[in-house]
Parts: C-alpha cells; structure tokens; sequence
C-alpha cells in the first residue's frame, strides 16, 4: 500500500502552513479537502493558500468549481482518489490538507455507491418539518437514524429519499464500503481552544 499523509484540524490551526513546509521539504504535492476551497472566487472568505504558496507547490482540487455549480464529497472523493493514483505513479507523495471532516472520513472510510434521489421526492421532503422527517427514518431505517443527530435534516432527507425512491435501506447500502487501498498517516493540529480563538 502507497502512503498518503492527511493534515487535519480545526480552523485557523495551522494546517495550510504545515502541509506546504511538508510538500517542500519532501518533494509531495497537496490535496485540498475542504468543501468551499474547491470553489473559484471564494477566496476571501476561505482562506486559501497563498499565491506564493501555488507558485512553489503544486495545489489540486483548488478553484476547480465555479460557484453556480454542485460540488459534493462525492466529486471530492472521485477527484482525490484519480489525483492520489496519479501522484503514486509518479512517485510523488500525496498530502490532504483541509477542513471539510466529512470528505476526509470519507476518503478513509470509503464512500458507498448512493442512488441520485429523484428531485420531486427531495422537493417534497424539504417541505417538511426536520422532526417529522427523523420519525420518518427511525421506521424505515433505524439503524441508520440512530447514526444521525436528530436535527441533520439534509443526511436524514438523504437517508429518505433513498428509500422512497429505490426501496432500499440506507444502512444496508453503507455496509458494503471499502475503503481505498491507502496507507493514510494522520497528523492532526491540536491547539488550546482560547489560544487558537
């Protein structure tokens, strides 16, 4: 299995600055895991890499997404893994850096192949009130509402429309996930929380 480093942590700890000082000292070149970096003119309000930072390093998965468009753990997941699969052949090490939690779970956990749920079930499932919804899943599929916290209205919607569309049970879907041949080093950036506010 070919290495991959994953740099984690909460926002503002260091991670960009970490992952580039790593990329330059040991010839690697950076994943972007973070949902709103991957979109060009966000560049304010996301804090991405420098420009001197690109000019030494090479970055992917940044400004690849123009904002009009859906960019989802999905695309993450497909993109980064052809990325890392490039970069092994090359010999290059791979580094994910970001803050999306939820496409780095993913790319080391796997990612289930999930139907597209049919817009007029998700039109008529927004309409309703999260708390109904949660009551909703916890008939159809128990095992999967009791992962869920009870006011993730877009993962419980998810979690519906799957089954009213196709039948089948979201946790039953989920149980077949491989994660990718990967040997992922995690270093994760802790810092004291009144330090880092």
């Amino acid at each position: 299995m070919k290495d991959v480093i994953i740099i984690t942590g909460p926002t503002a700890s260091g991670k960009t600055c970490l992952a580039h000082l790593l990329a330059k000292s040991i010839g690697g070149e950076i994943i972007i895991a973070d949902s709103m970096k991957a979109y060009r003119e966000t560049d304010i309000a996301t804090s991405k890499p420098p420009e001197s930072y690109r000019k030494e390093i090479k970055y992917h998965l940044l400004n690849i997404i123009d904002p009009a468009r859906k960019y989802d753990v999905g695309s993450f997941y497909k993109n980064a893994c052809i990325i890392i699969d490039n970069l092994h052949k090359k010999n290059i090490l791979p580094i994910i850096s970001g803050g999306t939690s939820l496409y780095i779970s993913k790319l080391t956990d796997g990612l289930a192949e999930i139907p597209k749920i049919p817009e007029s079930i998700k039109n008529e499932l927004e309409q309703k009130p999260t708390e109904i919804l949660y009551e909703e899943l916890k008939k159809v599929d128990l095992i999967r509402a009791e992962k869920l916290h009870p006011n993730m209205k877009k993962r419980i919607i998810r979690a519906l429309g799957v089954y009213k569309s196709t039948g089948k049970r979201m946790s039953k879907l989920m149980l077949g996930t491989e994660p990718p041949s990967y040997n992922f080093i995690i270093l994760g950036i802790r810092w004291d929380r009144e330090k880092l506010y």
